[in-house]
């Protein structure tokens, strides 16, 4: 298989970004008098979405039960409206990212197309990708939006890929079990990047047609798919 689209997921595979999502779900967590966590502990929390990341760090209450549906929502629509405010306080690429980017936009003469799929809220997205990567790095760069579900549901991925026209020609890197998932319902090859949050386990066994543990593999993959197709 030639590769001509290389997609990515943002948080955890292209950026660090766990500092910055811990110090503003902390501070409003702080507000409404919850327990707030280590940043370490966000790593658990995140990659399905505001609401989730939510309920998982509000947890049960001491009578056991679920948080109610009106704080989740209030508790997310606060973290998201001040993480849109200042996003990229603390947040930084990954060791490796930028020069793996430019080698892989060299090969096969230019023909890999690259985006970015993430389950943040699609505005913002594009506003990270902008503040770290040269604006046309990223053919597109698209998050949660109206229309399309959430991650692990392929719908977004399948109609990038589409978009980029890379139907059989297209991998998916991502960081977590919910990246594999969505690539393999999208009929997309998997690319775990064990640098990220979750680690090498977890895409383990989630089943990932590759786990790497730095972003030069990525490029090594890449062209050894395209020496095959030659």
């Amino acid at each position: 298989m030639a590769v001509r689209a290389l997609l990515f997921d943002l948080d955890g595979t292209l950026l660090d970004t766990l500092s910055d999502i811990a110090r503003v779900a902390n501070r409003v967590l702080a507000r409404h008098r919850l327990p707030t966590h280590a940043t370490d502990a966000y790593r658990m929390m995140v990659g399905s979405g505001m609401r989730e990341l939510v309920c998982r760090a509000v947890g049960p209450g001491d009578s056991g039960s679920e948080p109610s549906d009106a704080l989740v929502d209030r508790l997310a629509a606060e973290i998201k409206d001040e993480y849109a405010t200042e996003p990229v306080v603390l947040t930084k690429p990954y060791d490796g990212i930028a020069d793996a980017l430019a080698k892989l936009g060299a090969i096969a003469g230019g023909a890999i197309g690259f985006a970015v799929l993430s389950n943040k809220p699609d505005p913002l997205v594009r506003r990270i990708v902008d503040a770290f990567f040269a604006p046309d790095t990223f053919r597109y760069a698209v998050g949660q939006r109206p229309g399309f579900p959430a991650k692990p549901d392929p719908a977004s991925l399948i109609h990038l890929v589409g978009l980029m026209d890379a139907q059989g020609r297209a991998l998916y890197v991502g960081d977590s079990d919910v990246d594999v998932q969505t690539a393999r319902a999208a009929g997309v090859g998997s690319v775990g990047a064990a640098w990220g949050f979750r680690g090498r386990g977890e895409l383990e066994a989630s089943g990932a047609d590759w786990v790497i543990d730095h972003p030069k593999e990525l490029v090594a993959i890449v062209r050894s798919l395209e020496e095959q197709h030659e």
